[in-house]
This record gives C-alpha cells, structure tokens and sequence, in this order.
C-alpha cells in the first residue's frame, strides 16, 4: 500500500503521528499542484483555525503544467513557506526586518523575511539528493521550523514596547529552553 502513496503523503503520515495537523491538497482545480498543509500553531483549541499554515510542494511540481511530461531528475527540491499573520506597522519595520535577520542567523536553514506588504514571511528550500525526502528528515525540519516560527511570532508584538536587544535576548533564551 506505502508504494502508491505520493512523496508528499509519505511525509505527511509521520507527521500526524508527532501531533501536526495536516491537510493534503492535490493537484486539481482548487491547487495547480499538489501540496502539504502543515499547521503550525501551538496549543489550538479544538473549533479554532490555524493561524500559522506552512505550505510544503515541491518545484519540480510547480513548474510543471499539465502539457508537459513530468521533469526527472536526481535531485528534487522541497520548498517550506509560512506567513506569518498580521502587518508590521511602518514605524516599527525596521527593527522588524533586524529581529528577522536576528532569527535567520540562528535559524540553520532558510530565510524570515518581510513582504512588501509587510508580512514577515519564513522560506526554506530542502534540496534531496534523491527523488523523495526521507519522512524522518521531514519531522525533524518541521519541528525546527515550528520552534523558530512560534518564538518569532511571539517576539513580534513586543517590538515598540521595549528595546529589540531585549526582545533579542528573550528569544534567545526561549529558544535555548526548548533545545533543553
């Protein structure tokens, strides 16, 4: 049964077991290739909808239209994106684009970003060297991103109300916390 399941699904089994909810989207009408929902937020109430929706496809399905024979390769590429809800206010953006540079330095991979609209945003692109990501390497990266994501999210409120090296700091340590 596991060999008719997409790369996509075989990532999204594991994760349901450690707790993340998921949603499959297949390529269709509603989704022009197949992607992992991955809800992010920590401690949801039951009827409360997810805030934090990381969005995992890969590229070699993205830019692939129905005309076309399917891309092979060696390698594939699986992209992570979250963004964050709600805008920076323009008065506080610059020490939003440094906490989000703050939280890039230590984050092992990929990049937080700002939209032009003002929504900071995290980008990870996974290149594997096979066809498929091993679902155990998905976990892990998943659970990396949801710490980084949930403690920058908790940080940005705090920018204007005290000085960004102690919202710096307090990330910091919370981060280190849960490494413990």
């Amino acid at each position: 049964m596991a060999k008719n399941l997409s790369s996509l699904e075989r990532i999204q089994q594991p994760l349901t077991l450690v707790g993340f909810e998921t949603c499959l989207l297949p390529k269709g009408p509603e989704s022009p290739f197949e992607q992992l929902l991955v809800a992010l937020d920590q401690d949801l109430e039951e009827d409360e909808e997810a805030q934090l929706v990381l969005q995992l496809f890969y590229t070699r399905d993205a830019a692939q239209d129905s005309e076309t024979e399917p891309l092979q390769s060696a390698l594939s590429v699986l992209q992570f994106f979250v963004a964050l809800p709600g805008a920076i206010a323009e008065d506080q953006l610059i020490e939003a684009w440094r906490l989000c540079a703050f939280f890039t330095q230590l984050m092992p991979m990929g990049a937080f970003q700002i939209t032009p609209q003002n929504r900071p945003y995290y980008r990870y692109c996974h290149l594997n060297p096979g066809p498929a990501l091993k679902p155990e390497t998905g976990v892990e990266i998943l659970e990396l991103i949801s710490l980084f994501v949930n403690t920058l999210q908790g940080q940005l409120p705090l920018l204007g109300t005290m000085p960004l090296a102690e919202i710096k700091a307090g990330a910091q340590a919370q981060l280190l916390s849960a490494a413990r």
